[in-house]
């Protein structure tokens, strides 16, 4: 008797593709359309100042072929390729680009509607069942299957996935801590997120299907790390003069000792690195919500922290070592004595590296975090080459939007940097120095971001607090393990 409410989800994946394949059709018509409008007005303009330039000839200017040129050219209807035609030899067919948005979204329509009055059915004949039956879980847990393994059954609109609201806390708290079903992980309750933390779109995948592919993903990611020094060899030997200039001309070689080959060899691969690592990040990104497909953007949070925290220790110790973690683990079980001298050796050789990465994230990385050169940069394409008339007004509105501080992607970077100011607090002073003086840089403006710029659109209800407490206990034995080589 305490429970207020309980409720299960259906499957509402295709009815949520349907909605999204709509919205993406309603974006290309108002774009479309805001550039067709901007490009008439435009014409309309022109044939004006045409028309005044017309009337104002006299007829000696007229006769001696003084005029003005052409009139200028009335702008076409937008076309839009669609796929190849095989009955008519294989070309692409163009057609009218609004008629066709607009016939799309009107047949979207329809069946967004159908597919709806399907699921409220469902809704209502589950509603009249459970006052006689009783809830069967296995049953909603074999549609889930059925959703993720493509096939359609009776079942289709089953899911695994529910919400219970309890009248009290203790009945809550109750509930999350015993196990409800006296089968181990049969049925596993957690206190809800946020709503706007959950991402509906994968709120229906079944917890078996995402626990498979995270362990996949795992998997793929430490053999990454094992092999992640070719990488690292490839910034450094592009990064190398002697490399450069069996590539390259001998004109576009710097001389050795020169301004030119100082930034080569000494910030390209620190600035190569860097770009790496964001590619790295967008890609844990997309797979965490593409792929696995975690319910809340708090678990790709997560999922995103980890991982990146884990390349960046990896970059440390391949660019101490000058070699991979692989053979780094097979010296250790063979020669651990060669493997604390490379260790000796990387430090000192190495530490230029670490301090050139240091410099630069304060020089750039926040200078241009408190810049926001990325919203710059489009804003300055906007309003000097697309003009704001030719945007439609959802995408103006989305540009002003606030962005949000990305956890997974800015706090590694600042236990990356803290890591190497514990590694070097002894042997090369000045690099605790820079260490120290980004973290005061960094301190300013991120509080500034914060405040006056970030608006964070959820609450992960302080899940990656526990992952920060261990990732700051992992730096320090990093750093006193190294230290102590």
């Amino acid at each position: 008797g305490q429970v207020e409410r309980a409720e299960i989800l259906l499957n509402a994946s295709k009815l949520t593709e349907l909605i999204e394949e709509r919205e993406k059709n309603i974006k290309l018509y108002e774009d479309v359309y805001a550039k067709h409008s901007h490009q008439k007005s435009k014409y309309s303009k022109q044939m004006e100042v045409y028309g005044r330039q017309q009337r104002n000839l006299s007829i000696l200017q007229y006769f001696l072929c003084s005029c003005t040129g052409m009139p200028p050219k009335k702008p076409m209807e937008p076309l839009i390729t669609l796929g190849r035609d095989w009955k008519n030899h294989g070309r692409r067919k163009q057609v009218e680009a609004l008629p066709y948005y607009l016939l799309e979204i009107k047949r979207l329509n329809r069946l967004i509607e159908v597919e709806h009055k399907r699921i409220l059915q469902e809704k209502l004949n589950r509603d009249r069942s459970e006052v006689t039956q009783k809830f069967d879980v296995i049953n909603f847990t074999a549609g889930a299957m059925a959703h993720i393994s493509g096939v359609v059954t009776s079942s289709d609109l089953n899911c695994d996935t529910g919400f219970v609201q309890f009248k009290n806390l203790t009945s809550k708290q109750s509930a999350i801590q015993c196990n409800i079903t006296g089968t181990s992980n049969f049925l596993v309750t957690s206190p809800a997120p946020d709503r706007r933390d959950i991402i509906w779109r994968n709120a229906i995948v079944e917890r078996g299907g995402i626990f498979l592919k995270q362990k996949l993903i795992y998997g793929l990611l430490l053999t990454g790390m094992l092999f992640w020094s070719f990488i690292i060899t490839g910034i450094n030997t592009i990064s190398n003069i002697d490399t450069l200039d069996r590539v390259l001309p001998s004109w576009m070689i710097p001389k050795p000792g020169s301004f030119w080959a100082g930034l080569i060899q000494g910030w390209l691969p620190v600035v190569l690195l860097e770009i790496v690592m964001k590619i790295l990040i967008s890609i844990l990104n997309l797979v965490s919500k593409r792929y696995i497909r975690y319910k809340t953007r708090a678990e790709c949070d997560n999922f995103v922290y980890k991982w990146n925290f884990a390349y960046r220790l990896a970059n440390i110790l391949i660019i101490i070592l000058s070699g991979s973690l692989l053979t780094l683990l097979k010296s250790s079980a063979t020669n651990p004595q060669e493997v604390l001298q490379s260790f000796t050796e990387g430090l000192l050789s190495q530490s230029q590296f670490f301090l050139n990465n240091v410099i630069v994230s304060i020089g750039t990385e926040t200078l241009m975090e408190l810049a926001q050169i990325r919203a710059m940069i489009v804003y300055f394409v906007m309003y000097k080459f697309i003009t704001v008339e030719a945007k439609s007004q959802r995408y103006l509105e989305k540009l002003e939007e606030a962005d949000k501080f990305e956890w997974g992607e800015d706090v590694p970077n600042f236990f990356f940097v803290f890591m190497v100011a514990i590694i070097y607090a002894a042997q090369v002073p000045i690099i605790l120095g820079a260490c120290a003086f980004y973290f005061y840089i960094s301190l300013k403006v991120y509080k500034h971001q914060c405040l006056f710029v970030y608006s964070q659109p959820y609450e992960g209800g302080g899940k990656l607090m526990k992952l920060l407490n261990r990732t700051i206990l992992t730096s320090l034995y990093v750093g006193i393990g190294i230290f102590s080589t």
